[in-house]
């Protein structure tokens, strides 16, 4: 008698990704331990118990990071938003358009931080401006691209329909660019709040910088 193979039962995917992230987890522990004394590098044990300790400082600090992150975020989408309908209204300066957003946005961060500071002076101005230069080029580009996307067959149909060059522009290339607009969003979103909590004096940055035992209480 045969007996019959039963092939083996795959592991859950959410199983598979748990066992994963404990395996790093315990890797990274051991590591902190391993270089305790010799190097800064703090384990998820101890990442946990600063947590716990200063929750209340870290709580205060992500609201101000939330906060600048929305405003540069809502500005750069803004103002990506703002470029593309000049491109599309003016083709003739495509280019220049296109050259210059994408100069401001080579820009390096470390290097435009500064001189924001000096031009805003105090205040959260120069976190907001950071996350809004980390953002609206991946909003223009998508959304320049959606605005050319629409198939030459929809323009026949409205023109037979005897619709104007602004139906033809709302209608078409307005509607047909929404889909590219959302994916330049969903990439927008957490370049902002990365863009922020680098650049921040006052939010996520500046309450890490006091692990493990710098006195923080009066940095807000």
């Amino acid at each position: 008698m045969i007996s019959a193979r039963h092939p083996p039962v795959a592991l859950e995917p959410a199983l598979r990704h748990g066992i994963g992230v404990l395996f790093v987890l315990a890797l990274w522990q051991a590591a902190a331990m391993g270089l305790a004394g010799r190097y800064m590098l703090a384990g998820p044990v101890e990442v946990v118990q600063h947590i716990l300790t200063h929750h209340a400082l870290l709580g205060r600090a992500l609201w101000v990071t939330v906060q600048n992150a929305a405003w540069g975020f809502v500005a750069g989408n803004l103002a990506a938003i703002g470029l593309a309908l000049i491109v599309a209204l003016v083709p003739q300066a495509r280019m220049l358009v296109a050259a210059l957003a994408l100069v401001v946005f080579c820009l390096p961060l470390v290097a435009t931080g500064p001189i924001l500071r000096v031009l805003y002076g105090p205040g959260p101005g120069p976190q907001i401006t950071l996350a809004a230069l980390a953002v609206y080029y991946t909003t223009f580009i998508p959304l320049l691209v959606g605005l050319r996307a629409a198939p030459a067959s929809w323009f026949d149909l409205i023109r037979l329909y005897g619709r104007g060059a602004w139906t033809v522009f709302v209608q078409v290339r307005v509607m047909a660019s929404l889909p590219y607009l959302l994916a330049g969003l969903q990439i927008a979103a957490p370049a902002a709040f990365l863009a922020q909590w680098w650049a921040s004096l006052r939010g996520l940055n500046a309450a890490w910088a006091c692990w493990p035992s710098a006195p923080c209480a009066g940095w807000m």
